[in-house]
C-alpha cells in the first residue's frame, strides 16, 4: 500500500471541518487493519508457504520433482493447510478448493500458469474457508449465473495478484455466506459481465489495489445486504456499465478509488452510511448517483472532474453558489438551504434534495443528468429560473411531497414547466409543454394538451378527474399516476415514450383507462402496479412496445378487456408476479412473444374470450402459477405452456374449453373424448375443446346432448339418463316444460327418426 493513503486515513481520524463528516475512528482502525492484510498478501508466498505441512508441485509437462500434471489431482491429494505450487503452463480443468489450501502460481519463464475451464463451469471455485489463490491467469468460465473466473462461497480467503480476463460471465464472484475475504492486486479485464461481483449477504469483504477494466457490465458490483465492505485504491475504468455499483449494502467504505471512462461512475442505491473519501471520478457518461438519497458520509475530498462533491447532511442556513465550484450537490435532512448559480452536468441528479424543507433552488443549469432536479420527501421548496435540458429521465422530478412553489420561469428542454398543487374544479387545456404536474387535487379536466419531449404528465393524489385527448410522446413516462383514484383516462395518445406510455402506480384504484393508444414505448404500453386494484383497462391499443409488454398488470382485481396488443417484444398482456383475481377478457393478442403470460405465483386469474394468434412463443404461458381459469379463447398458430398446478383450461362440459387451431375435434364444445393437452410438463388438459372459432357463441341445437351437431338415438339415451337423476339441462328440455323427463327422451328419439322437428 502507498504511504500517501496511510497519511490521508490517519489524518482524517477524529477530525472535523465543521460542515462535513470525516472518517470515524473505529472505521479508521478497520481500514488500516485491511491495509495491513493486503500488504501481507503481497508477500504471501514467503510468509505462508513455510508454515504449510506439505508443498505439492504441479507442472502440465511433468518432470523431475513434479507431483502432478493436473491441479485438481494435487488438491485431491493434499491435506488442509498444504501448499500447491503450480508452474507455467495451461491447465484445462475446473479447480475446486474443497480444503484449506494455499494455491500459488509460479512463473517459470512462460508467464503465470493458465487455468482454462473451456466454458465448463468455474476455472477456480473456493468452497472452504481460509484459502489463498496467488498469481494465476484465470480464463474460460461459462456464462451461467453462478459462474465466474474465480467463484468464492466461503470466508477468510485471500485472492491476490491474479490475471482474470477474456472470460464469459463474471471475473470474481462472491456469494453468501462469503465473509472477511480480501481481494487484492488483481488484473480483471475484458470479461463479458461484471468484473467483481458480490451478491446476497456477503459481509466484511475488502477489495484493494485491483485494476478492473474493459468488462462488459459493471466494474465492481455489490448487491443485496453485502454490508461492511471496503474498497480501497482500485482503478475501475472503461467498463461497459457502471464503474462501482452498490445496492442495499450499508456501511460500505470507498477510499482512494479512481473511477473513469465508464458508462456510469459511482452509483449508490438504496443504502445508508456509505463512507466516501478521496475518490476520483472522471469522464464517465454519468459520474455520480445517490439514487435514494439518505444519510451518507461523503466529504469534499471526493471529486468529479476535479470539482468537489458536496453532500450535506443535517445542515441549516447554507448557501451553495458558484463560488463552491461544485461537481455534485446533494442535501439530506436539512433546512433553509439555497442552491444557486451553478451548472451541474453528467450525474445521476443535478441537484438532490432528500427530506429538505424551506429551501430554494434558483438560476441553475442542470443538463445531461439522469434527473435534473430531484426532490424527494421535500416540502416548501421554491424553484425558480432553472434550465433543465437533455436529462435522461426527468428534468424536474418530485417524489412524495408536492407542497412546493414551481413556476413557469423554470424550463424543461426549452418549454415552460406547469406545476399545480391543491387545485380543484378546474380545466387545464391547450398547453404545449414538456412538464405537467398536478398534485393533491380533484375534479380536474386535463384535455387537448401536448406534453412531449420531457417529463410528460404526472398526477399524484388526484381524484375524480378526466384526462382526455392529450398527446404525450417522447417523455420518460407518458402519463405517470401515483396514489390517484376514480379518474378516467380516455382518447390519449401515449406513444414513443422512453419507458411506459400510461403508468398507474402507488395504490391507484378504480380508474378507467379506455380508448387510448400506447404504442412503441421503450418498456410497456400500459402498466398497472403498486397495489393499484379495481382498475378497468378497456379498448386500448398497446402495440409494438419494444421493451417488454403491451399491457402489464402487477396488482389484483383489475379488468383487462377488449384491448388490442400486437407486436410487443415480451407479452401482449402480462400478469406479473403475485397478481391475483384479474380478469383478462375479450382481448386480441397477436404477433407478440407471448400472447398472455401469467407469471410466478399469480393465482385465481380468469382468461376468457381472447383471441391469441401467431405469437412467437406461446398463446398463453402460465409459469409457476396456480388455480387460474382459461376457457373460451381462440388459440391460432401458437404453442402453449402451463407448468403450474390446478389451472383449469375448460369450465366443464356445458361451458367447454377453448378452440385450438392445431387440434381436430367435433362439437362446440366436444364431448370429452377429444381432449387437448397443453405443453409445459404439468399435465394440463382442455377436456372439452371447441371445433369452431368462437364456438361458444353458437347456441347448441336443442336435443343435441353430445355436441356432435346432429340428433341421434344417443342423444335420447342421454336425455333419459338425465331424467333418471332428476337433473336439469336446457338443451335436453325439448318439451319446454322446465323439466327433463322421459317425454323429452321420446321426442328426441322421434326427431332422430325424422318424425318431428325440434
Amino acid at each position: 500500500m502507498n504511504s500517501t493513503l496511510d497519511m490521508i486515513l490517519v489524518n482524517r481520524c477524529n477530525q472535523s471541518d465543521g460542515l462535513h463528516t470525516v472518517l470515524p475512528a473505529k472505521l479508521c482502525v478497520r481500514v488500516l487493519v485491511i491495509m495491513a492484510l493486503a500488504a501481507a498478501a503481497a508477500g504471501v508466498v514467503g510468509v505462508v508457504s513455510g508454515a504449510a505441512a506439505t508443498t505439492w508441485y504441479v507442472d502440465d509437462d511433468g518432470g523431475a520433482g513434479i507431483d502432478y500434471m493436473k491441479i485438481q489431482d494435487a488438491v485431491n491429494a493434499a491435506d488442509d493447510e498444504d501448499t500447491i505450487e503450480v508452474r507455467s503452463g495451461t491447465y484445462h480443468e475446473n479447480v475446486d478448493l474443497n480444503k484449506q489450501l494455499i494455491l500459488i502460481g509460479v512463473d517459470t519463464g512462460e508467464g503465470k500458469p493458465v487455468v482454462d475451464a473451456e466454458r465448463r463451469g468455474n476455472p477456480i471455485a473456493v468452497m472452504v474457508d481460509g484459502c489463498t489463490v496467488v498469481s494465476f491467469n484465470v480464463t474460460g468460465s461459462d456464462d451461467e449465473w453462478v459462474s465466474a473466473r474465480i467463484m468464492i462461497e466461503s470466508s477468510n480467503n485471500t485472492i491476490t495478484n491474479n490475471l482474470i480476463n477474456f472470460n464469459h460471465g463474471r471475473g470474481i464472484l462472491l456469494i453468501a455466506p462469503s465473509k472477511n475475504n480480501t481481494i487484492t492486486m488483481n488484473e480483471i479485464y475484458s470479461n463479458d459481465a461484471v468484473g467483481i461481483c458480490l451478491r446476497d449477504d456477503c459481509i466484511d469483504n475488502c477489495f484493494i489495489d485491483n485494476n478492473v477494466r474493459f468488462n462488459g457490465d459493471h466494474g465492481i458490483e455489490l448487491e443485496g445486504d453485502c454490508t461492511n465492505s471496503t474498497l480501497i485504491n482500485n482503478n475501475v475504468s472503461f467498463n461497459g456499465e457502471i464503474g462501482i455499483y452498490i445496492i442495499e449494502c450499508d456501511n460500505t467504505i470507498l477510499t482512494n478509488n479512481t473511477v473513469s471512462n465508464n458508462e456510469g461512475g459511482i452509483f449508490l442505491n438504496d443504502g445508508r452510511n456509505y463512507i466516501l473519501r478521496n475518490n476520483t471520478i472522471n469522464n464517465n457518461t454519468c459520474n455520480f448517483d445517490v439514487e435514494y438519497g439518505d444519510v451518507q458520509d461523503i466529504d469534499i475530498s471526493n471529486t468529479i472532474g476535479g470539482k468537489p462533491i458536496y453532500y450535506l447532511v443535517n445542515q441549516a442556513n447554507v448557501v451553495i453558489d458558484s463560488s463552491w465550484n461544485a461537481g455534485y450537490v446533494g442535501v439530506v435532512n436539512s433546512n433553509n438551504i439555497t442552491v444557486k448559480d451553478l451548472t451541474l452536468t453528467n450525474n445521476g441528479q443535478g441537484v438532490l434534495f432528500d427530506d429538505v424543507q424551506n429551501s430554494r433552488i434558483e438560476n441553475m443549469i442542470v443538463e445531461n443528468n439522469t434527473w435534473g432536479i430531484y426532490l424527494m420527501d421535500s416540502s416548501s421548496i421554491t424553484l425558480r429560473n432553472t434550465t433543465a435540458n437533455l436529462n435522461e429521465k426527468y428534468g424536474i422530478y418530485i417524489d412524495d411531497e408536492y407542497d412546493n412553489s414551481i413556476d413557469t420561469s423554470n424550463t424543461v428542454n426549452g418549454k415552460p414547466v406547469y406545476y399545480f398543487y391543491d387545485i380543484h374544479d378546474q380545466t387545464i387545456n391547450n398547453l404545449n409543454t414538456a412538464h405537467l404536474t398536478i398534485a393533491e387535487s380533484s375534479n380536474i379536466i386535463i384535455k387537448d394538451n401536448n406534453i412531449s419531449g420531457g417529463d410528460g404528465i404526472v398526477l399524484s393524489d388526484v381524484e375524480d378527474s378526466n384526462i382526455i385527448n392529450n398527446l404525450v410522446s417522447g417523455n420518460f413516462y407518458g402519463i405517470h399516476v401515483d396514489k390517484s383514484n376514480n379518474n378516467i383516462f380516455t382518447n390519449n395518445s401515449a406513444n414513443l415514450n422512453k419507458n411506459v406510455g400510461i403508468d398507474i402506480d402507488g395504490d391507484s384504484s378504480n380508474n378507467i383507462i379506455a380508448n387510448n393508444h400506447a404504442n412503441e414505448n421503450g418498456l410497456h404500453g400500459i402498466k398497472i402496479h403498486g397495489d393499484s386494484n379495481n382498475n378497468t383497462i378497456t379498448n386500448n391499443y398497446a402495440n409494438a412496445n419494444y421493451g417488454k409488454c403491451g399491457i402489464r398488470i402487477s396488482a389484483d382485481n383489475n379488468t383487462v378487456s377488449d384491448n388490442h396488443a400486437a407486436f410487443n417484444t415480451l407479452s401482449g398482456v402480462h400478469v406479473a408476479h403475485n397478481s391475483k383475481y384479474n380478469r383478462i377478457v375479450n382481448n386480441n393478442a397477436s404477433f407478440n412473444g407471448h400472447g398472455i403470460c401469467v407469471w410466478y405465483s399469480s393465482t385465481n386469474n380468469t382468461i376468457i374470450n381472447n383471441t391469441l394468434s401467431n405469437n412467437e412463443w406461446d398463446g398463453v404461458f402460465v409459469y409457476k402459477s396456480d388455480n387460474n381459469t382459461i376457457y373460451h379463447n381462440n388459440f391460432i398458430n401458437n404453442t402453449d405452456r402451463d407448468n403450474g398446478v390446478n389451472n383449469a383450461w375448460d369450465n366443464g362440459l356445458v361451458d367447454g374449453g377453448n378452440h385450438w387451431s392445431d387440434h381436430y375435434c367435433t362439437g362446440n364444445p366436444s364431448d370429452g373424448s377429444q381432449p387437448y393437452t397443453i405443453g409445459g410438463g404439468a399435465g394440463a388438459i382442455d377436456r372439452y375443446p371447441f371445433e369452431n372459432v368462437n364456438g361458444w357463441l353458437t347456441a347448441p341445437q336443442t336435443g343435441d346432448l353430445n355436441n356432435d351437431n346432429q340428433i341421434t338415438p344417443a342423444d335420447a339415451a342421454i336425455a333419459l339418463a338425465i331424467a333418471a337423476t332428476g337433473a336439469h339441462d336446457d338443451t335436453a328440455d325439448v318439451s319446454g316444460d322446465g323439466y327433463v323427463t322421459s317425454l323429452d327422451a321420446l321426442m328426441i328419439l322421434q326427431a332422430a327418426a325424422g318424425s318431428v322437428t325440434l
